[in-house]
């Protein structure tokens, strides 16, 4: 498949999950962004573009919080999270004068930090 096709369906399958999303089907939402993410995520970093970089941090980003609403099992929560952080770094070494990555880093490692807040809370009750 050619690489434009393949960004073309990532963004399409990734954009599939906002319905869901909006109506409170996290499930659905967090299957069409495992599906999207999977079209793309062999994609070396450094030959990302900015539009891509960014659709794939905030897939990434989106279906994190969504198997946390889901109910996802804590290995696939983090092992989406590992990745979104692993991203974001890479990103900011490639690009260190880009703030936008910084900032995609920063918003990753919060994220994360909530999530596990969020399981040692849940393993104490």
């Amino acid at each position: 498949m050619a690489e434009e096709d393949r960004w073309a369906a990532f963004n399409l399958s990734a954009g599939r999950a906002d319905v869901p999303r909006l109506r409170g089907q996290v499930r659905k939402a967090a299957q069409y962004g495992h599906e999207a993410i999977g079209m793309v995520i062999d994609t070396p970093p450094e030959t990302l573009n900015y539009a891509q970089a960014f659709g794939l941090l905030g897939t990434l980003t989106a279906l994190v919080d969504d198997l946390a609403r889901a109910g996802g099992t804590q290995e696939a929560i983090e092992h989406y999270s590992d990745t979104l952080v692993g991203l974001a770094r890479r990103l900011r070494e490639l690009h260190p004068d880009e703030a936008d990555y910084q900032r995609a880093l920063a918003r990753s490692l919060m994220q994360r930090a909530r999530l596990h807040a969020g399981m040692r809370g849940r393993s104490r009750t």
